[in-house]
């Protein structure tokens, strides 16, 4: 047997298989462009899908009630207090005088040597309002700087934070309240101090504090509410940001003084919301556009998306008592290439003169704009939508180019073994042929010298 095909034959069997092989590859071909292109259309899809599922988001918003009732709240002095309307707000103007801000109780211990500083033993026991919590102090976390530690490392610790002050050539603990308000004042007990004396000015008990009592620690700061009046209205809070004292309304006191505060309806909330729609549509249909002159030219699938699309925009709404009942009459237009456009001035004029109607167009049950554009935009987008059938059609298609592809494969492979094969054994006879012709021609020539021989 020959180990390399066409050398008894002289034939170049390689380039031959090859050759024949290429031909067997044609339909494989066929199939892996079919294959690229299903691919490419999927990924059509996905876009398509990607920039609806934004025109959704603009839309949904547009159903919600709560983007026409968004209000603004200013203050005239930031200095003395700051403002967010939220829920529940309403227009309104009121005066604020600001007495005091609320602070938070801070503690200060005596001058200690240094950080490493051994206090003393015992337990500590540390609260502020009602919250407390307690911190066994022994021979390895007793100085000044592991007590700290250990303290705001405590796990039932809720509300106190330790550190040291190295001043006046030496070291202070300082112990802060978290929160402010005569509610979370600060209070610092010691049980078995190790010097058997636990309100001493010696030991663990150097960090004493009560607000009625013994104390060996003062006060940095003293613990206090924030006072405030309220268009004269006396108001006290244990925090300087409030809420709920003006309904939907939340200050946030920054400093002594008087300001007014004036509540308004948020028409920019709205405006902007339409200029997201406006957006999000026309990056859909510059999308649709792309598509359909490249990836998915001709599909009749997108012309009706679209067409379905711009139509909504045309849409009646039934019920109201004005006489606005498309979002063309609130500034939306499109020019003669189909895009969308908002006229901000006309929106805030209607926005001043009828902002219920306005709210009703988007929003009314059944047959505003935003509700009929949801759904139809639920059956294209979700795993049940339309987008979703043809990729799961596509993806089903590539399944099934995928199961021919290794079909094929197999069969060129087969073929190919079965040609190496075939001209294998025709190399074969053709060396042995060429073997035999060869003999035979040796024996002949040895006759014919033998007769010339004889003849001679």
């Amino acid at each position: 047997m020959l180990s390399t095909p066409g050398i008894g034959s002289g034939l170049d069997v390689d380039t031959i298989i090859t050759q024949l092989i290429e031909v067997e590859q044609l339909p494989l071909l066929r199939l892996e462009t079919r294959k690229a292109e299903n691919d490419v259309r999927i990924s059509g899809y996905g876009q398509i899908s990607n920039t609806l599922a934004a025109l959704q988001s603009s839309v949904q918003t547009l159903a919600d009630t709560d983007t026409f009732n968004q209000f603004t709240a200013v203050s005239s002095n930031e200095s003395v207090f700051t403002a967010t309307a939220g829920a529940g707000a309403s227009v309104s103007s009121n005066t604020i005088n600001v007495i005091n801000l609320a602070a938070a109780n801070r503690l200060n211990s005596g001058l200690f040597a240094a950080e490493d500083t051994v206090v003393g033993t015992g337990t500590l026991n540390l609260s502020s309002g009602t919250n407390s919590f307690s911190i066994a102090i022994d021979g390895t976390n007793n100085t000044v700087a592991q007590i700290r530690d250990a303290i705001n490392a405590a796990d039932d610790n809720v509300g106190i934070t330790a550190s040291l002050l190295n001043v006046d050539g030496g070291t202070r603990l300082i112990l802060s309240a978290d929160s402010t308000g005569l509610a979370n004042q600060l209070e610092v007990t010691i049980n078995g101090d190790g010097d058997g004396n636990d309100t001493d000015n010696a030991g663990l008990s150097q960090l004493l504090f009560q607000q009625a009592g013994p104390s060996n620690m003062t006060e940095l700061q003293a613990a206090d509410d924030a006072n405030f009046e309220i268009d004269g209205f006396s108001v006290s809070s244990a925090s300087n940001e409030v809420a709920g004292v003006i309904s939907g309304v939340t200050l946030t006191l920054t400093g002594s003084g008087s300001a007014a505060l004036n509540v308004n309806r948020d028409s920019s909330a709205i405006s902007g919301v339409l200029s997201d729609l406006v957006t999000n549509y026309n990056d859909f249909i510059n999308n649709l556009n792309s598509l359909q002159s490249t990836t998915l030219s001709g599909d009749n699938f997108l012309l009706n998306l679209e067409r379905q699309a711009r139509e909504e925009f045309s849409t009646q709404v039934t019920g109201l008592s004005s006489g606005i009942s498309t979002v063309f009459e609130l500034g939306l237009s499109f020019d003669k290439e189909g895009v969308l456009s908002l006229d901000t001035t006309q929106l805030d004029a209607t926005l001043a003169s009828d902002r219920e109607a306005v709210e009703a167009v988007f929003t009314q049950q059944g047959s505003g704009f935003a509700n009929v554009m949801d759904s139809l935009l639920d059956r294209y987008l979700g795993s049940g939508g339309l987008i979703a059938g043809r990729t799961d059609s596509i993806n089903e298609n590539n399944t099934f180019l995928d199961d021919q592809i290794i079909e094929l494969n197999e069969r060129i492979l087969n073929t190919e073994e079965r040609l190496l094969a075939q001209f294998t054994a025709l190399d074969t006879l053709i060396s042995q042929l060429t073997a035999t012709s060869a003999f035979l021609d040796q024996q002949l020539n040895s006759l014919l010298s033998v007769n010339q021989n004889n003849n001679t």
